[in-house]
């Protein structure tokens, strides 16, 4: 979605007033001063430092009732660079979702769309909070999916559908796609805790370059062996078809994990096979994941250790990469920690602080992320903030030899 303000300005209108009585809406407009020692990531000795003045409103928007469910969290960073040394910035972040049962229990139409930053270089992972956006881009992602539930029985059910996604990139920066896919999701509850899964999907995925056709047909089940625990696994074969290989490939699947609470202490492990869009290469990035997040919760204080690792590869070689170098396939290693106090009925703290190592065939590449954060609630609706992050890289190749300080303030005022 390339105009977010515009469709959610449109929602506001298209709903009837009663409607609109009962919505749920918050809106906050935050102002903040940041320095930063090298606001374009150059290598050591060459960085340009900035003052960057930045208008940050949110929006959260929430209407439930009888057969439709709108809801929508937005935020964005209007961000003016004092001395010139890096381009003004306009960054967007969106996640909405619409639900209609348009047949009461049979027929529901499923709309979603996201708009977030994300690396230029999918084998970097997801992108790091507070981090700067240079060597990222916009992606947007659009999903529409009417389908239908059928009771199979007392216990079972039978979801069937269609599928349309299309994932673009602000200012034309990546390849994207389009996809249509045809799907079936099968449940069987065979006791109160235990419930066998299976499905299959057929997925048409287009490009300006290169198509490809995806079979994937999984079994599996979800045990919930306590109260607020559960496991869960799916697996099965997945195949491809490449508009222009003769040869189909075929991946074993699978998307497994685990939640398991005992009092105030949650532990969450995460593992499987996924097919990631590269905004810098024609065909997706297979990505095969494991993580593990503990977290605590104590009177006035909640703390968190993460670890995970992903393994990059592809089918075949992107034909339009930028840059070989980036699109290269390898490893991402990450283990961090984080965490939050409440100091007194004002005053509150944040800390964190993570370790990344991207390892890849052609260069490897190190960075150490840690930050500080303290917030004091003024009242009547306003919060003040301030921060200090670090940011250390370092390689094989110079360019990846650098690091980057940032201290800012922020007034945020909550409607």
């Amino acid at each position: 979605m390339r105009y977010p303000l515009f469709c959610a300005a449109l929602l506001f209108l298209l709903l009837p007033a009663s409607a609109l009585a009962e919505t749920l809406f918050d809106f906050s407009l935050g102002v903040a001063e940041e320095y930063i020692s090298n606001v374009n990531e150059a290598p050591s000795g060459e960085g340009e430092e900035d003052y960057a003045t930045s208008l940050r409103p949110t929006a959260s928007f929430l209407y439930e009732k009888s057969r439709l469910l709108l809801e929508a969290d937005y935020s964005a960073s209007f961000i003016y660079y004092a001395l010139q040394n890096r381009e003004d910035e306009a960054i967007h972040n969106l996640q909405a979702h619409g639900l209609l049962e348009a047949v009461e229990d049979f027929l529901f139409l499923d709309v979603t769309e996201s708009v977030r930053q994300v690396n230029r270089d999918v084998t970097r992972g997801e992108t790091v909070e507070g981090d700067t956006t240079e060597r990222q881009v916009t992606q947007n992602t659009f999903a529409a999916s009417p389908y239908t539930l059928i009771r199979l029985g007392q216990r079972g059910e039978a979801k069937t559908g269609y599928r349309f996604s299309k994932i673009s990139y602000f200012d034309g920066e990546g390849e994207g796609r389009t996809e249509h896919q045809g799907f079936t999701d099968l449940t069987y509850e065979m006791t109160g805790r235990l419930t066998s899964l299976g499905g299959y999907s057929l997925t048409r995925s287009e490009a300006d370059t290169r198509d490809y056709t995806r079979h994937l047909a999984y079994l599996g089940a979800n045990y919930a062996y306590a109260e607020d625990s559960s496991a869960y696994f799916k697996a099965g074969p997945s195949i491809i078809n490449y508009s222009d290989q003769e040869d189909s490939t075929t991946r074993f699947f699978w998307n497994a994990g685990l939640t398991h609470v005992m009092g105030s202490v949650t532990a969450s492990l995460d593992t499987g096979l996924d097919y990631e869009d590269d905004p810098l290469a024609d065909t997706p990035t297979v990505t095969k994941y494991a993580g593990l997040t503990v977290s605590k919760n104590f009177e006035r204080s909640t703390a968190a250790v993460f670890t995970r690792v992903e393994d990059y590869d592809r089918d075949v070689a992107p034909e339009n990469t930028v840059s070989s170098a980036d699109a290269d396939t390898g490893r991402h290693y990450v283990v961090g920690v984080r965490g939050t106090h409440q100091l007194s009925e004002r005053w509150s703290a944040n800390a964190d602080a993570r370790w990344d190592l991207q390892d890849r065939d052609v260069n490897d590449v190190t960075r150490w992320y840690t930050g500080v954060g303290l917030n004091y609630e003024i009242g009547h609706g306003f919060t003040a903030g301030t921060w200090y992050r670090l940011k250390l890289v370092s390689g094989d190749r110079e360019e990846d030899k650098y690091n980057v300080n940032r201290v800012g303030v922020q007034l945020t005022k909550h409607f």
